[in-house]
């Protein structure tokens, strides 16, 4: 039998060959579409990373659209980079520092990485050093109780509140030996004797948006202020899912936007009358972020505690909701601001969710002797 005949085993060696051969292609083509679409994916999210920042932390609430984006958690970001990242590292790894430079944006100025600015001195012997706790309480409608444990760990010096008008006969009875001014939700109260010195009433919402307090110290007075501002987020209930393309909502937005920025500038002219060039602490409820375009005109001048003395993203808000895990807030609305006299050597944010708002709370050092 001559060596070339062809046999049934031969011709299914054959068979099987060609059909390895055209299972390996094919293979080869998928995981070359896949490498395809990994690469172009993870340029198109870059892009969409690079683009999210500039609408947050540039455009911010000039624009409805990045306005809503504001108030919205950010950490969803992470996740497209996240799995294209594992995904470049096993089909193509030439992309895979396209998706790590999109976890460091979102991980860092997208979500509102803080690293302290200035590094704190102690205070001068002519100046007192204070520790200012700030929190709004909620009307204790979430747990008071286990609010005040926290508050009482702090062991502060001053305890500037908000919306504190109804269900806080606990905190009463837990602040009946410090002197106190409670002038309708705000609340001021401390170790030392405290007088009110004057109340903003904002005509903007026709509201009182904050009290200025004056506490002795070993070294002489000071001024504390408790904050409680409107949300920009109430512009937001008009628009719908294709205000996009239909405009609805979009004009009540405008409409309503120009209220929470006439407060702002209302209740900082309020504060630098009645300071007159005093040191001043204010803090409190701004429900803006530092970086909005609401707040930093208005407020940027005067130093931020937590962007002066901590390192994190501080978020302190909301506690509870319903679309995202309890106690696990997403923004960061409560501030405690100073005037360039005041060093702030520590600043921490409460753990508890005792209130929808986390406590935050401050160790600040008077530089220089008051006037």
């Amino acid at each position: 039998m001559s060596s070339s005949t062809v046999t049934p085993d031969r011709i299914r060696s054959a068979v099987r060959i060609e059909s390895e051969f055209r299972r390996s292609n094919l293979i080869a083509t998928r995981f070359a579409r896949v490498s395809r679409a990994v690469a172009w994916l993870s340029w198109l999210n870059l892009a969409v990373v690079v683009g999210a920042f500039v609408l947050l932390c540039v455009v911010s609430e000039r624009w409805w659209v990045s306005a809503a984006l504001t108030y919205l958690p950010r950490a969803p970001y992470l996740i497209p980079a996240g799995v294209l990242l594992v995904a470049a590292l096993v089909v193509r790894r030439g992309v895979a520092w396209v998706n790590l430079l999109s976890l460091i944006i979102v991980a860092g100025p997208l979500m509102g990485l803080s690293v302290p600015t200035n590094s704190s001195q102690a205070a001068t012997e002519s100046g007192p050093t204070l520790r200012v706790l700030s929190c709004n309480v909620q009307n204790g409608l979430s747990s008071l109780p286990r609010l005040l444990v926290e508050i009482d760990r702090v062991e502060a010096d001053v305890l500037v509140l908000q919306e504190t008008l109804n269900n806080v006969e606990d905190l009463e009875d837990y602040l009946k030996d410090w002197h106190n001014v409670h002038v309708g939700e705000l609340w001021v109260a401390s170790k030392s004797p405290v007088k009110l010195i004057s109340e903003c009433h904002v005509h903007s919402f026709d509201r009182r948006s904050a009290i200025l307090c004056e506490m002795e110290t070993e070294t002489g007075p000071v001024l504390i202020g408790s904050v409680h501002l409107n949300t920009p987020r109430y512009g937001l209930t008009e628009l719908r899912w294709h205000s996009l393309l239909s405009d609805a909502g979009v004009e009540e937005f405008y409409v309503f936007q120009q209220k929470p920025a006439y407060e702002m500038k209302e209740t900082r002219t309020w504060l630098n009358e009645t300071a007159n060039g005093r040191p001043v602490i204010l803090a409190g409820d701004f429900n803006t972020p530092t970086t909005s375009s609401l707040f930093a005109p208005v407020w940027g001048d005067l130093t931020s505690g937590f962007e002066a003395a901590a390192t994190g993203y501080g978020f302190t808000a909301p506690c509870q909701t319903r679309i995202w895990p309890s106690n696990t807030p997403w923004v960061r609305i409560d501030h405690l601001l100073c005037s360039k006299e005041w060093s702030v050597a520590r600043f921490e944010i409460g753990h508890t969710n005792g209130s929808d708002h986390r406590l935050i709370w401050a160790d600040v050092s008077l530089q220089s002797p008051n006037e």
